[in-house]
């Protein structure tokens, strides 16, 4: 995790350690019949992604290979063990709660109050420049299309390259990377959370920023923060971090952004 690989990467990698991962957890309740109630925190939301799929079956070899050429070597991965055989368990699974669920209660209910939204979906997924970039273009475009002030929701999940020892979270970068790509003329207020309540090594759920953090701090500031992967000092400093504590699920991330331009005076 702390060298960039994604939530499909990491996985594929925990299947290969777990005697219970795969179907693993199978061989264990043979021959009982299994029914799998599951609350995907995955973009997409495979079974055999969620959890690495204990109920469902391994995820694909060349998943699995294509992991461990990236990561093998510059994470000196130990060896897996052999993969335990036997009979298992016929499963059925099914998805009883998941991101979108939740991207779209939030979507109906700010609607319902009369906001324009637009509802990005719950697949959103990259490094946190490629998701912020990503979300700023959005936003821009949507404005030109509506002319006004409008809401953005959104979900998925973040990666991030760990530079340092220093505490933060994918959440809390991405709310930094967010700022950086604003103008002057650019009116934000933007929010990204981990609904299991715990965003990295910050301990905080997520962070609301707004173009008064970006005054605060300035851009070469957060750039040095970002060089070392220092994402919760500044924005405690602004009191933008939200705390929570755990949550008791968890359903990926979620983004929600207000965004309206504003003139400049000369």
């Amino acid at each position: 995790m702390e060298k960039g690989a994604d939530i499909y990467e990491l996985n594929s990698i925990r299947y290969l350690y777990s005697e219970v991962k795969g179907g693993g957890l199978l061989r264990y309740t043979y021959p009982a019949k299994v029914l799998g109630l599951i609350i995907s925190d995955v973009p997409g939301d495979d079974i055999d992604t969620v959890s690495s799929g204990p109920t469902a079956n391994a995820p694909s070899a060349e998943r699995i290979d294509a992991s461990l050429r990236k990561y093998g070597d510059v994470c000196n991965l130990p060896r897996p063990p052999e993969t335990i055989k036997g009979r298992r368990s016929p499963s059925t699974n099914y998805i009883i709660l998941r991101n979108q669920d939740f991207i779209e209660s939030i979507v109906e209910y700010l609607r319902s109050r009369g906001y324009t939204v637009v509802n990005l979906g719950s697949t959103v997924r990259g490094s946190t420049q490629q998701v912020a970039s990503f979300l700023v273009s959005q936003m821009r475009k949507n404005f030109d299309t509506y002319g006004r002030g409008f809401l953005m929701v959104g979900g998925g999940e973040t990666s991030t390259v760990r530079l340092g020892e220093a505490k933060g979270g994918r959440n809390l970068e991405l709310c930094l990377r967010v700022l950086l790509l604003l103008g002057e003329d650019e009116e934000v207020y933007f929010g990204s959370f981990g609904t299991d309540g715990i965003d990295g090594s910050s301990g905080a759920m997520g962070a609301i920023v707004d173009s008064k953090t970006l005054s605060s701090l300035g851009k070469e500031r957060i750039l040095s923060h970002l060089g070392r992967s220092e994402s919760l000092l500044p924005l405690l400093e602004t009191k933008d971090v939200l705390f929570t504590g755990p949550t008791g699920t968890n359903l990926s991330d979620v983004f929600v952004a207000y965004y309206s331009k504003r003139r400049i005076h000369q």
